[in-house]
């Protein structure tokens, strides 16, 4: 049985009474947003549909993703690629805790990318690797290639190189990810 994670309330007296509302509500007033957990369908349409609105609210301005998760879709993580591509307004990408190929995509794909210092990363995309519902080892295999190539782009790698991180199931430090080129520098404050 999955285990819910109460999110906090924040509650504040206003000239109308006592408001509450989620710290992600907060969040997503400051232009902020998270990615933790398994990456999945559900969870790519809700970023999508928050960054979407986020444009919509002010196309120039920046929108922090953190991202900490140690699994999902390949494919879920193309697609938030894609959208987060789509935009104009600057994404600035933060990965904390643990990140898989999902996370770590996405983390090269900002704008601006920073890690926090214990952070770990995994590029692993095994041939049995969940890649989306009802895709076969055929589709893992042009997930796997889809996100070398799109790696290639995003940190100056070459295919070689980043094939092997693909295939080798090893966690990287931080600083070994900003070495790789996923992420622009480590940093000690948010």
């Amino acid at each position: 049985m999955a285990q819910m994670i109460e999110t906090p309330r924040i509650i504040r007296e206003t000239s109308k009474g006592y408001d509450a509302y989620t710290i992600l509500e907060d969040m997503l007033a400051r232009r902020e947003l998270e990615c933790t957990g398994e990456l999945n369908d559900s969870r790519f349409w809700s970023l999508a549909r928050q960054l979407l609105w986020l444009q919509k609210e002010d196309p120039q301005r920046e929108i922090t993703l953190y991202l900490s998760g140690s699994g999902g879709s390949v494919s879920s993580a193309l697609a938030l690629y894609d959208v987060m591509s789509a935009l104009s307004c600057p994404i600035r990408t933060v990965g904390m805790g643990q990140l898989s190929c999902p996370g770590a995509l996405l983390l090269a794909a900002g704008a601006r990318r920073e890690v926090l210092p214990h952070t770990q990363i995994n590029l692993y995309v095994g041939a049995s690797s969940r890649v989306g519902m009802g895709e076969d080892r055929d589709a893992a295999r042009q997930s796997r290639e889809s996100a070398a190539e799109l790696l290639c782009r995003l940190t100056a790698r070459t295919r070689e190189e980043l094939e092997e991180a693909l295939r080798a199931d090893r966690w990287r430090s931080a600083q070994e990810g900003v070495e790789l080129g996923l992420a622009d520098q480590v940093v000690q404050r948010l």
